[in-house]
């Protein structure tokens, strides 16, 4: 949504949310054992929560925040 790649140059998402770039996030990242990974990465997790901006638009298209679900 927003990217002027995939989306559309002056389309909704640029008019309703004014972007101009992909919204894309990964709130999870599990790593496993790849042998090209360092061994203190093995079976590693990480979290991270959205971008404000992002938060943003999910609110106002109608989709309530993870914790509230």
């Amino acid at each position: 949504m927003g990217d002027t790649k995939y989306g559309i140059p002056g389309g909704q998402a640029e008019k309703t949310f004014h972007l101009r770039s992909q919204l894309l996030h990964a709130w999870q990242l599990k790593l496993g054992d790849a042998d090209i990974l360092p061994q203190i990465y093995h079976g590693r997790s990480f979290q991270a929560e959205p971008p404000a901006k992002f938060k943003n638009v999910l609110e106002r298209m109608g989709f309530a925040p993870a914790a509230d679900r």
